[in-house]
């Protein structure tokens, strides 16, 4: 950080994310095989060397601007904000440096001029990527967290590097099938073994419309058999079509009486 530099090395970042230097390495290692079929890895990590204590010439890699702000991606928490704050201040510090050299001619002012724009908007894109980062760090889903973390990539970098994730459709148990269609038992409850054999009796499904899920509750634990949306509406229509039938025949000769609520 002495030197005002075009590049970070890695060695620069373990100080700065208090990490060893071989862990650090590590890291960059796995972004680079994810970015194996990118054509421009180098504008983001090159190789290097230095020599150590002991005069022993070791790898380590040099970071671009653009490779800083990957890396950093992969940070949460208290260290991650450390590194974006450190490489923000970098940043500024070249900012700086470009404003006070004297303006030597009208070239060198307009050369000076653009460079800190870009300095500018690269410190408000860092600004929001981190945003959407610290957004990411506190996500619910690993979804929503890959989302955040994808765009934050994008406005820091300008290039969708991470592969987006395929968003699963919501799947329901028999139960919130019936409490969202109001089909309750006598015990006013919404009646799943009612709405069960009535797909089982009356409806076709494809293979993507149903999903067996594992769960557990308490001392119970086994499989549940849940249903894409597409199957409420098939429910839903279904059940208009046969003008709402009182109850639903098993294949034991059972009848599931029904009770309806919110009929339209």
């Amino acid at each position: 950080m002495n030197q005002l530099e075009n590049t970070l090395t890695s060695l620069e970042v373990a100080e700065m994310v208090e990490r060893r230097h071989d862990q650090v390495i590590r890291d960059i290692r796995k972004i680079i095989e994810q970015l194996a079929d990118h054509k421009s890895v180098a504008s983001y990590f090159t190789e290097d060397t230095y020599k150590d204590s002991t005069g022993r010439e070791l790898p380590c890699y040099r970071l671009t601007k653009k490779g800083c702000e990957l890396f950093s991606t992969r940070m949460t928490g208290a260290k991650g904000t450390q590194f974006a704050v450190a490489y923000i201040e970098r940043f500024n510090q070249m900012e700086q440096h470009i404003k006070q050299q004297p303006q030597v001619s009208n070239v060198q002012d307009d050369y000076a001029k653009r460079l800190r724009a870009k300095a500018m908007d690269q410190n408000a894109r860092n600004r929001a990527a981190k945003a959407l980062i610290d957004m990411a760090n506190n996500a619910t889903s690993d979804v929503n967290k890959a989302l955040l973390q994808n765009k934050a990539v994008e406005i820091m970098t300008g290039e969708k590097l991470l592969e987006m994730p395929t968003l699963r459709q919501k799947f329901y148990s028999t139960e919130e099938i019936a409490a969202e269609l109001g089909i309750f038992s006598e015990s006013k409850k919404p009646h799943s073994t009612a709405v069960s054999q009535f797909i089982k009796t009356y409806l076709t499904l494809e293979d993507d419309e149903f999903e067996v899920f594992a769960e557990s509750s308490g001392n119970w634990s086994g499989s549940v058999t849940k249903y894409a949306e597409s199957v409420l509406e098939k429910v839903e229509q279904t059940i208009k079509e046969m003008d709402y039938p009182m109850f639903v025949p098993s294949k034991n000769g059972k009848n599931y009486h029904i009770y309806y609520r919110n009929i339209a």
